[in-house]
């Protein structure tokens, strides 16, 4: 069996993996990065116009042979999706019409509505629905997905088998979300004898890194903010970070105000409120409305979905009512929104929490949010936790599963590894690894 990391030996987003055993092959993620070389963030419209070719002539897009329409050679037998964040599935649209998708229910629903706003394709190519614990089989390759705890909803890693030999692909993980309990149930599971634990490792070498908070922390940290605000409280996170939308949802409940979401917002809860417990605009959630930015609405009408905009009818919030008593409501704001709730009366001192990863406030994407907080005399406060495992979590699965290899992944310092096993391998881009 043949590995080969494609991207993300030496840094953060945009994996891509290999795995070649005989005639068959499968690739694992197809992510966009993060970062250019030289660590200025990748801005993904600056490549919205070129083909697979030309993306792969200017080293975006790993060279995989069979990958892309350009591209005469046997085509990859499955590409595998850990998760719906960009970093790990961006590029899967320029894919071969022939390769065929491997993923999650709950990834394929967030992808196709992702879409909606970026404007890319709407759905997936022909797919098979992955289940936890439930191998699949490409040629002599089998692939076993487990269940992961992630800010990514349905998120999971993969244990690789074929002629004998054995890898585990963490996926990005973690241990201190809403599903506790579940990194011990999948440590359980795996077979002994693991040949390559392929490691996620985002947070190793980074300054001060220490065990991440965890989710019930965060969700009592937005409870004291919101219980001490007299007015209106504006929330911005990711419409795709279910667990803070739970902890958000369980904070407006204790304080008993009404939980005001954009209308895309609304939509993912609801594409996906079939496959957990999820709270969404309806009558089993009455103290949640629906705030239609026009900008929003109309990108929904542009993609031809205004049906996703009649299903929330019942639910819709408007400027006045939120102005008329703004002590009882927590609003989550994005970008998109900023012009129209910048009308609100009496919002300014008001807090404004920022539930994503602190380093996006350096970004252009942020320009607006920040003009908005200055503008209004916003107090901004941070409620945030890693969607990747700290430190201490990782030394655990390395103590734990006893790989006879450990080739970091995902990280930018795979140095550091040395810290959790002494049979490190540090790969490199591009070069294949005999297993």
């Amino acid at each position: 069996m043949f590995l080969t990391i494609h991207r993300g030996s030496r840094e953060v987003g945009g994996t891509c993996i290999e795995i070649i055993h005989g005639n068959d092959r499968i690739v694992l993620d197809i992510g966009m990065p993060l970062v250019k070389p030289g660590g200025k963030p990748f801005e993904q419209r600056e490549i919205e116009r070129l083909s697979a070719e030309e993306l792969v002539r200017k080293k975006f897009l790993p060279n995989i042979p069979g990958l892309y329409p350009h591209n005469q050679s046997r085509a990859v037998g499955g590409l595998f999706l850990s998760h719906a964040h960009m970093d790990h599935y961006g590029f899967y649209r320029y894919l071969h019409e022939d390769v065929h998708l491997y993923l999650g229910e709950g990834t394929r629903r967030l992808i196709e509505i992702s879409a909606l706003i970026t404007g890319k394709e709407k759905e997936p190519r022909p797919y098979t629905t992955l289940h936890d614990g439930v191998p699949v089989s490409v040629g002599s390759i089998r692939v076993t997905p487990y269940l992961v705890d992630h800010s990514a909803f349905d998120a999971y890693a993969f244990l690789i088998e074929a002629g004998g030999k054995k890898i585990f692909y963490t996926g990005d993980f973690r241990e201190h979300g809403r599903k506790e309990g579940i990194l011990e149930r999948v440590l359980q599971r795996l077979p002994n004898g693991i040949d390559v634990l392929l490691m996620e490792g985002t947070h190793v070498g980074n300054d001060g890194a220490s065990t991440p908070k965890f989710e019930r922390e965060i969700e009592q940290e937005m409870l004291k903010t919101v219980e001490s605000a007299k007015g209106l409280v504006f929330i911005h996170l990711s419409s795709q970070n279910i667990d803070r939308i739970v902890s958000l949802y369980r904070t407006v409940l204790k304080t008993r105000r009404t939980l005001v979401l954009d209308v895309h917002t609304a939509n993912v809860l609801f594409d996906i409120s079939g496959l957990a417990k999820i709270p969404y605009p309806s009558r089993s959630y009455k103290n949640i409305r629906v705030y239609f930015s026009q900008r929003i609405c109309n990108r929904y009408a542009d993609m031809n979905e205004k049906d996703r905009l009649y299903r929330f009818k019942n639910y819709k919030i408007s400027r006045d009512e939120i102005g008329a008593h703004p002590d009882r409501f927590v609003m989550v704001v994005k970008p998109s929104m900023l012009t129209e709730v910048s009308k609100l009366e009496g919002i300014e001192g008001a807090p404004l929490i920022y539930s994503m990863w602190g380093g996006y406030l350096r970004e252009k994407s942020s320009e607006k949010l920040l003009h908005f907080i200055q503008a209004k005399g916003l107090r901004l406060v941070r409620h945030h936790t890693s969607g990747h495992a700290g430190p201490a979590t990782l030394k655990k699965i390395v103590a734990r599963i006893r790989p006879k290899l450990l080739i970091p992944i995902h990280t930018f310092h795979p140095e550091g590894f040395v810290e959790f096993s002494p049979n490190v391998m540090i790969a490199e881009d591009g070069i294949p690894i005999t297993i």
